[in-house]
């Protein structure tokens, strides 16, 4: 096939208006080239969504779902629910994904009592141990310098002998530490 040539796929019916076009074959790889024209494209994803805003704003807050699962339920791409989000003030969690069954941070904010700009530090370094009493309210810095004295204790606990290494099963506690439990 010659370079710079225009291949498509077939017929298909544009997402927006719904008149049908030829769909270019590079685009339908990539899951792109769902719209008939750059008009309906831009129509389709900046038209205000018809969902009702707190019924969003309780998916993402209170029900604790991803951008992209708030997306599939509503039909719409997830950059869209942000920028409702962002109009109506709300807070975004942090980047990380989601772990099942770990709660967010907004979650542990509202048990801690955190507020913005704080972090909540597990006491037993086990995230899915949301008792209050293992929660501590702390700053940034105060939190990394925290998890580096876990470290240098670990590191001390390794070199007395009390922590062996093994490259199969990683850390263990040698009887030696077992005694002194």
């Amino acid at each position: 096939m010659a370079r710079g040539v225009r291949t498509y796929t077939g017929t298909i019916n544009c997402k927006h208006c719904g008149i049908p076009y030829r769909q270019r074959r590079d685009a339908a790889k990539t899951g792109r080239g769902i719209y008939c024209s750059i008009k309906c494209s831009n129509e389709d994803r900046f038209t205000p969504m018809t969902a009702d805003i707190a019924v969003v704003r309780k998916m993402y807050c209170e029900q604790d779902k991803t951008l992209k699962e708030i997306g599939a339920i509503l039909g719409v791409g997830w950059k869209r629910v942000q920028r409702v989000l962002v109009k109506e003030g709300v807070v975004f969690r942090n980047g990380r994904r989601r772990i099942p069954g770990r709660r967010s941070m907004a979650r542990y904010r509202k048990i801690a009592g955190a507020k913005p700009g704080e972090i909540v530090h597990h006491l037993n370094c086990v995230e899915t141990d949301d008792r209050p009493e293992n929660l501590v309210v702390v700053s940034r810095p105060r939190h990394m310098q925290l998890h580096r004295q876990l470290e240098r204790i670990s590191a001390k606990l390794f070199m007395a002998g009390l922590i062996s290494f093994e490259l199969q099963n990683g850390y263990a506690i040698t009887p030696k530490l077992s005694e002194l439990m």
